[in-house]
């Protein structure tokens, strides 16, 4: 496959980038992005998602002993370690599972004494799991990825019957080859996959497993100059092909 193809039936369509060839890209591969952001305060999780994780996975295990949380594009992984340490000062009897998975493995170190964390270096388009999870957050990561529609689906899969997925989305970097406005096509057909966008806040949540049924989209490939989005960093645009 060559690093860069291009849609001849779509003259507007810029000179897009395959996974491999994104994967090396300045702008994919964001050192800054989840490298500082702590799990609660003023530049956290709970500020930028709405709500509290750890106080989420504490209502859950009020109903089962066993609770597990993925943060996809997890940065450095400080939100985890951090809502491990919540936990262990807890004493929970309660098992407990961590995970984070990030394309750059700039992670925290993570203590000997926390056996709840496990952090992965991987694509979230290309890693695999059969694990399932409680609650699946993605903040701010998916301006990176080439193939968010994808990755959507991917993290659906993962969850549990009565699971969370939030992850942070501007429909401006998402393109359907041909067509002007695809916002609103787009949006369409993710809420008749089940989910809900929240516009003031850019997130797409889903309570509950993705339908066998796949969005109706193949993808195309990403265009690394889009240039900023409403963070104010630059970030990544998806093309797809509506089928």
């Amino acid at each position: 496959m060559s690093q860069k193809t291009e849609n001849s039936a779509t003259p507007h369509t810029p000179l897009l980038l395959d996974n491999d060839t994104l994967a090396r890209s300045e702008i994919a591969a964001n050192a800054c992005m989840n490298r500082q952001r702590n799990l609660l305060g003023a530049n956290s999780y709970e500020k930028d998602l709405g709500f509290s994780p750890v106080d989420f996975l504490k209502k859950v295990l009020q109903s089962q002993t066993q609770v597990a949380w993925l943060d996809l594009c997890c940065g450095s992984g400080r939100a985890l370690l951090q809502a491990a340490s919540i936990f262990e000062s807890d004493k929970p009897k309660n098992i407990i599972q961590l995970v984070g998975l990030d394309l750059i493995p700039m992670f925290d170190s993570i203590p000997r004494t926390s056996g709840h964390v496990r952090l992965f270096s991987a694509s979230v388009e290309q890693w695999e799991t059969d694990e399932k999870f409680d609650l699946i957050t993605c903040v701010h990561g998916l301006h990176y990825v080439g193939d968010k529609l994808g990755a959507l689906g991917r993290a659906s899969g993962w969850m549990k019957e009565n699971g969370r997925l939030i992850a942070h989305v501007d429909y401006r970097n998402l393109k359907i080859a041909g067509r002007k406005q695809p916002a609103g096509q787009i949006g369409k057909d993710l809420r008749k996959a089940g989910f809900k966008y929240l516009p003031s806040r850019h997130l797409l949540t889903r309570d509950g497993k993705l339908s066998n049924r796949p969005l109706p989209y193949r993808y195309l490939g990403a265009d690394d100059k889009a240039g900023p989005n409403f963070t104010g960093q630059s970030a990544v645009d998806s093309y797809y092909e509506r089928m």
